[in-house]
């Protein structure tokens, strides 16, 4: 039903007339979104406590993640301009276009002596949100063993167990449509990918007709398709996974995943247009030979500033100029400025021509059709991206003879290396993890990546590309500045990039393995039934592959990058200054309150696209000793919603903090840009710019909106309880901010604040009750709590009960016969109004969670709450009983991340448990005689996360039959965050033990185990 109309929204509309809907800008700035602005004079005369260099893919997400900090003041120099609603960034088939563009750095090598003096481009984003502005999309990780070879070489917490955690909070991953499902291999990757973070990933839905061939081609070469290469393996074939936003099929990036959401904090300042020339340094007051980062010199418009912070420099230039930066400020050497870089070379084919084609694309006609079939349904070619992927072992492409020969070819060589510990991890990566590693990356995509050849050719013929990148490159090149004998008049001395492919030392290594990568590419095209749709191999052509010798000569013709440059800051591990450039803190050795956070610091290259391990925002965990709780929750997030909703809305975004007005029927309605998730909130069209598309409730409306001129018309679902006093806020007369925790501690980056707060704080909550949402297509309910003196500026715990077998939400939240001293297995008492308590409804009475459906309810009741209600998602609870206990532990496996502790009271693995390698705080309370669920059962629950947690293994004891008693074991060793707590007590299939007595919830123990748990630390 639709909202009445009364004063407020007649107020409403009346101040929403006068609100002028584009301001101006300065020059430099953020164009038509009302970012906040400031002039380089006024960042200069700021007292910041940081400053990032760099508002790229990892300098955004320092930046947002520092913000939280409201007695932190960050400001962000950035070199290039905002992309505003640039389709050339935003719209997913037009990937590539931006390259060569004012957003691109146009940087280029010197000639490579091995690549017959080539001269190659190098591009990398000038632009707000860096390379991942520019970049082909992928979201992919590495092997295990390549994180694990970082931690090895002496950098402490930078193995794959140790990242994981904080790659999935960066992420929010979409599942594919049930029908994608079908139709094309895929991945839930339950468990693997995280569900709450800033960057939005998902499958396209779209592909082109080569991708049905691309795995069944691959499995009958050998190649098996891996249905799980996010969790530490890629070796096979796959479809990946992209950085695209399942809401509006747009480009999910640093500046509109990391800044944007979080553009209107007080203390976060950016200034694009603005070159760092210099990192100012002082000499240390009582140590002469150290020295200290005290602010930087940059240029604008022509002038040059200076800025100071107060705190720290933080270098996120990225892999090329941050050690440019480093130079120009007296800090680097040759030896410690060394990198590794990926090569690629493509084959191209000729296929059929009556396949459609993203070449096409470059047809007018062609591309204006697609144009609008993109603006109306968000389908069609402007939504395809290249996602058949293969990584391949060498040992699968390459003679083992022939491998040995060049592994031994570089042995003698690398013994004196100053670099050695590195060159022994890349020799070990082809020697007894030939077999373990994906060492050269197949991309096949249906359109032509050849050198020199036309994009769309004669005769209506049509071409097809298969990418050989090598992932592990033995030629390691160098990024310096040109001595001053040597410099330009441009405005920072030219920079030498020499990246020394098939070249140096080693380099002659990499043209054997792409050789073999090539050969192993033939093979390919004639497998069937890929080879149906092939006609024949162009590029090479077949003379100039015939001999090894004659493909020698095209492989040094064509080798280009593939854009993933790493290690040119690397972190030094074992070997110190020796051996790099910061340490596993990321700290420049040598230099206080200077850091580097980008891909430069990566010591050794990975088998994936940098992407998603440079967006990780969670760098400042490795940055922030003590902080491993710390998480990066945005002010505005969003979740897809109802089934209701539209697959995909066709809007794009604008700035969130932009006022809006939207025409319903005859009135107007307006909404505060912090109120952009979990509520009832709706937005209607009569401006060309629309704020972040919706959560809604349930009741359906229609209406239009108007982008970029041209009216949508969008069915989607909406709540009778509209909060009206959004509408005051949005006028400017109430203005809600998420409550910040001040930190604890003044030690810079060594301290994270403890609380994060959810959308909600700030808006009308809901009252305590019976809520729903829709899941699957089945609408879910659960009871709410929420407390009595509740603040909606206050984040408060969360924490659900899961009832047992047979049991419902109403016996968890009125807690039986024991009334309030047991609701919600006593957490209600416990509490005493500090924490909102949730009770969800089991499909027939239980949590089969069949198909991860019940950990999706949890996914959208969190959603749906932190939306509405102000929680500090830091801290999220679960308990359960029996069955109850089962879904707990199910959450604990596949949700670690996003809970800080669980409470598994006789349970059993009865719910699965997806994922199940994480660490999370976990107390286990079972009866030495249950007859429903053995304790034996218990322990193994338990056992589990003594593991994951790092805890020291150890026999707790147990009281026995008949002492009435219970015996609480605390385990020892577990990583700071995760504790384990065993409690067995001498009683039967109990929630509520009592010592020497009956079962009573009133009078348990247990109530008390568990908030002391829950509270702890």
């Amino acid at each position: 039903m639709a909202p009445i109309v009364n004063v407020s929204l007649i107020l409403a509309l009346i101040l929403w007339l006068y609100v002028p809907i584009i301001q101006a800008t300065n020059p430099g700035q953020l164009g038509i979104m009302d970012y906040p602005q400031l002039t380089p004079e006024e960042f200069a005369q700021k007292k910041f406590d940081f400053i990032v260099i760099g508002g790229g893919t990892a300098g955004l997400a320092v930046a947002a993640r520092l913000s939280e900090h409201l007695d932190f003041t960050i400001g962000v120099l950035e070199a290039g301009s905002p992309a505003v609603d640039d389709d050339d960034v935003d719209i997913p088939g037009l990937v590539g276009r931006a390259l060569g563009t004012p957003l691109d750095w146009g940087f280029e090598t010197v000639p490579q002596k091995s690549l017959d003096g080539r001269i190659l481009e190098w591009n990398r984003g000038k632009v707000l949100g860096g390379s991942s502005a520019l970049n082909y999309m992928t979201w992919n990780r590495p092997a295990r063993q390549d994180y694990d070879d970082w931690r090895d070489l002496g950098n402490a917490g930078w193995g794959w167990d140790d990242l994981l955690p904080f790659l999935k909070k960066s992420e929010r991953f979409h599942e594919p449509s049930e029908a994608t499902q079908k139709e094309t291999p895929v991945s839930l990757h339950r468990g693997v990918l995280g569900r709450s973070g800033p960057v939005q990933v998902s499958y396209p839905l779209e592909y082109t007709a080569s991708h049905k061939l691309w795995h069944r081609t691959m499995n009958s070469i050998g190649v098996e398709t891996n249905n799980n290469h996010l969790a530490g393996s890629n070796i096979g074939c796959w479809t990946s996974v992209t950085s695209v936003d399942f809401r509006n099929d747009t480009r999910s990036y640093a500046a509109a995943a990391y800044y944007r959401p979080v553009s209107s904090r007080p203390n976060l300042f950016v200034l694009t247009a603005a070159e760092v020339h210099e990192i100012l340094l002082v000499k240390g007051e009582h140590r002469p030979r150290s020295w200290k980062a005290e602010g930087v010199r940059f240029s604008y418009g022509g002038a040059e500033f200076t800025a100071f912070a107060h705190r720290e420099v933080v270098l996120s230039a990225g892999a090329v100029q941050s050690p440019q930066i480093l130079e120009l400020s007296g800090i680097g050497g040759s030896a410690n400025l060394a990198d590794c870089k990926n090569i690629a070379t493509t084959s191209v084919f000729e296929v059929d021509p009556n396949l459609p084609n993203p070449d096409d694309l470059q047809i007018d006609s062609i591309l204006a059709a697609a144009r609008e079939e993109y603006e109306k349904t968000r389908t069609g070619l402007l939504t395809i991206l290249p996602v058949s992927l293969a990584y391949v072992p060498a040992a699968q492409f390459i003679q083992p003879d022939t491998l040995n020969a060049l592994l031994s070819s570089t042995a003698a060589s690398t013994s004196q290396s100053p670099t050695s510990q590195r060159d022994h991890f890349r020799r070990r990566r082809f020697g007894d993890r030939a077999n373990e590693l994906g060492h050269v990356e197949f991309i096949f995509d249906l359109a032509n990546w050849g050198i020199d050849k036309p994009p769309i050719t004669l005769g209506g013929k049509r071409y097809a590309s298969l990418l050989q990148i090598l992932q592990y490159p033995f030629a390691i090149g160098s990024v310096h500045i040109q001595p001053p004998a040597v410099e330009s008049n441009s405005t920072l001395p030219r920079l030498t990039i020499d990246p020394q492919y098939f070249g140096g030392r080693d380099g002659h290594i990499d043209l054997e393995i792409a050789l073999s990568a090539h050969r192993w590419a033939e093979k390919f095209s004639s497998a069937q039934p890929m080879a149906s749709i092939i006609h024949k191999q162009v590029h090479p052509s077949l003379d100039e592959a015939k001999t090894d010798e004659g493909l020698r000569t095209w492989l040094r013709d064509n080798a280009v990058t593939d854009w993933h440059p790493v290690g040119t800051c690397a972190m030094g591990g074992d070997a110190g200054a020796a051996g790099g450039v910061v340490d596993e803190r990321l700290r420049v050795y040598g230099v206080k309150g200077l850091r580097v956070v980008d891909a430069s610091v990566m010591p050794l290259q990975i088998s994936a696209h940098l992407q998603a391990t440079k967006e990780v925002s969670e760098y400042i965990r490795r940055i922030a000793s003590g902080t491993d709780r710390s998480r990066l929750h945005p002010d505005v997030a969003y979740k897809r919603g109802d089934k209701d909703l539209p697959p995909r809305l066709p809007i794009r975004y604008s700035e969130p903090n932009a006022r809006k007005v939207w025409v319903l029927g005859s009135f107007a309605i307006g909404a505060h840009p912090s109120c952009l998730r979990g509520g009832p909130i709706f937005h209607v069209s009569m401006v060309t710019y629309i704020s972040d598309p919706f959560v809604t409730r349930h009741t359906r409306f229609s209406l239009t909106l108007e982008t970029h001129d041209k009216p949508k018309a969008v069915t989607m679902g909406f709540s009778s309880s509209f909060p009206l006093w959004l509408l005051a806020a949005s006028s400017g007369l109430v203005h809600a901010s998420p409550a910040i925790t001040r930190p604890d501690s003044n030690n810079i980056l060594e301290r994270a604040v403890a609380a994060t707060s959810s959308p909600g704080c700030g808006q009308t909550p809901f009252a305590s009750g019976t809520q729903s949402v829709t899941v699957n297509g089945k609408e879910r309910q659960f009871v709410v709590r929420v407390p009595e003196n509740y603040d909606s500026s206050t984040p408060y715990k969360l924490i659900f009960a899961f009832h047992w077998v047979g049991g419902t939400m109403e016996d968890v939240s009125s807690g039986g016969t024991d009334k309030e001293l047991w609701a919600y297995y006593g957490m209600q008492r416990s509490a005493d109004e500090t924490a909102i308590l949730v009770a969800p409804q089991g499909l027939n009475n239980g949590w089969a969670n069949s198909g991860g459906e019940d950990i999706a309810f949890v996914d959208a009741m969190a959603e749906y709450i932190e939306g509405a209600l102000c929680v500090d998602q830091e801290q999220r609870f679960s308990i359960g009983f029996s069955y109850g206990a089962s879904m707990t532990y199910a959450l604990a496996c596949a949700r670690a991340s996003d809970f800080k502790g669980v409470a598994v009271i006789a349970g059993g693995q009865l719910s699965g448990c997806d994922g199940g390698n994480d660490p999370v705080a976990y107390l286990g309370i079972h009866g030495i005689s249950d007859g429903t669920l053995n304790i034996a059962g218990g322990r193994e629950l338990r056992d589990r996360f003594v593991k994951n947690n790092g805890c020291a293994a150890t026999d707790a004891p147990e009281p026995s039959q008949g002492s009435g008693t219970h015996i609480k074991t605390e385990y020892t060793g577990c990583q700071a965050g995760y504790p384990v707590t065993w409690i067995a007590h001498d009683g039967g299939h109990w929630p509520g033990a009592v010592d020497h007595g009956p079962e009573s919830g009133a009078n348990s123990w247990v109530p008390g185990e568990i908030w002391s748990f829950f509270t702890q630390g």
